[in-house]
């Protein structure tokens, strides 16, 4: 089973959060960053929240929501170049083209011919996605 993660970035101030745990007090879920001292409320709208994908790239770099990624995936026998943002739609982790093709992710790194580089995400490096 993978190691579940979660990171948070936090809009207001444009910094990311990578300690980000889950507290229960008294029946009340409160998000908490405990290299930080901060306490998130279940409401909070200043955070948004990622998770890992149990998976490192080639750089052996953790890969979250919301990473951007580029390398090699294998579709149909054949490897093929991709970028995109990593995302987790119906149950899985994918990799999302700018031009709405989805590759699975799991697939992209459990195949030893694939190359998979982290290198970036879409809050510090939007400019990424544009190219």
């Amino acid at each position: 089973m993978n190691e579940i993660k979660i990171r948070a970035w936090d809009k207001e101030n444009k910094n990311m959060y990578y300690d980000v745990g889950l507290l229960t007090e008294k029946g009340k879920d409160r998000l908490t960053i405990s290299s930080e001292g901060i306490f998130i409320g279940t409401e909070c709208k200043q955070f948004e929240l990622m998770l890992y994908t149990g998976i490192k790239d080639k750089e052996n770099n953790e890969v979250y929501e919301d990473d951007i990624v580029e390398g090699l995936v294998m579709v149909q026998n054949d490897l093929i170049a991709v970028r995109g943002l990593i995302k987790f739609i119906h149950g899985r982790f994918v990799i999302a083209e700018h031009n709405c093709s989805l590759y699975k992710f799991s697939n992209a790194l459990g195949n030893e011919s694939n190359e998979i580089t982290k290198i970036g995400n879409k809050h510090e490096n939007p400019e990424l996605l544009n190219k």
